[in-house]
């Protein structure tokens, strides 16, 4: 099988569609995956199916291939009844680590960089621990070796928000438990003057970005990776907020205690949305940990 240059178009998915992706940089390169998490079940994807919100790689992966991938084929079969009611299918952890692995063997030459947040982090870690061999390096910003009480609890806000037709709680909830301080207030305040711009005009989610997402979020369930890391030799970047309450520090030091070869680092002042709060930290972070590998 052969995936496009880009990924499908954001329509319902047909029995046999290929994986989504949209990659920057030169063949031969080192190459590195960005693994998404959560944001990609309602994100929409743009012309000729390229994901509307990737941008080029940061400076810090200028020499580097970089693979932006989506989970359109392992999310294939999930789409709205006709009754424009969510169908959520059953998509496990490791169904969605699976269509990755296939991706690596098929597009991916040699040992590669796989780098995820959240619960992207966490599907780095099942491709890890399934290939050991294919992975040059993690990094791994927010992860966590199980679902714990604090993520779900998290996953229940977002769910029940966007299940009531109440995407502007949801949004209100991520922002709450992505950011702190003048940015959270600024989010929030940026959030409140765009409901009133609209008017009181009710807001939507697409039927089948609503299904994927739930289907993320029940993936993410089941996500238990406690004692199988074992096999897992290659150096890892383990990144927490100092803040996150969804994935607290002390979940995201449990990682890079279980792995073999882990630099833990935590940003103090800052929750689940460190890399984006805190973007020049995080990556010189990433830069200095790449450098260390002579991967740069």
């Amino acid at each position: 099988m052969t995936w496009p240059a880009c990924p499908i178009e954001d329509v319902e998915p047909q029995p046999g569609v290929v994986h989504g992706r949209v990659v920057f940089g030169r063949r031969g390169s080192q190459e590195g995956v960005v693994i998404p998490g959560m944001s990609d079940g309602l994100a929409t994807l743009g012309p000729a199916g390229s994901p509307a919100s990737v941008a080029p790689p940061p400076t810090q992966f200028s020499g580097f291939r970089v693979h932006h991938v989506a989970h359109r084929r392992a999310l294939g079969q999930v789409g709205s009844a006709p009754s424009g009611v969510p169908v959520v299918a059953r998509v496990s952890v490791t169904d969605l680590a699976a269509d990755l692995v296939a991706y690596l063997d098929a597009e991916v030459v040699g040992p590669v960089i796989l780098a995820g947040h959240s619960l992207g982090a966490m599907l780095a870690l099942h491709v890890a621990a399934r290939r050991p061999q294919r992975v040059a390096a993690l990094i791994l910003s927010a992860p966590a070796l199980a679902a714990d009480a604090a993520l779900v609890a998290g996953l229940d806000r977002w769910d029940r928000a966007l299940v009531a037709g109440d995407p502007v709680a949801y949004r209100r909830a991520a922002i709450e438990d992505a950011y702190t301080g003048t940015v959270r207030r600024d989010a929030l305040a940026s959030l409140e003057l765009d409901v009133v711009a609209k008017a009181g005009r009710a807001e939507s989610v697409p039927p089948a970005a609503l299904a994927r997402h739930l289907a993320l979020s029940g993936a993410a369930r089941s996500h238990d990776l406690r004692g199988q890391l074992g096999s897992v030799v290659a150096p890892a970047l383990v990144v927490a907020g100092g803040e996150d309450h969804l994935v607290t520090p002390a979940a995201a030091r449990a990682v890079a205690t279980e792995l073999a070869t882990a630099q833990f680092e935590v940003i103090d002042g800052v929750a689940h949305g460190f890399a984006e709060q805190a973007p020049a930290h995080f990556a010189d972070l990433v830069a200095t940990f790449l450098d260390r590998l002579r991967l740069l």
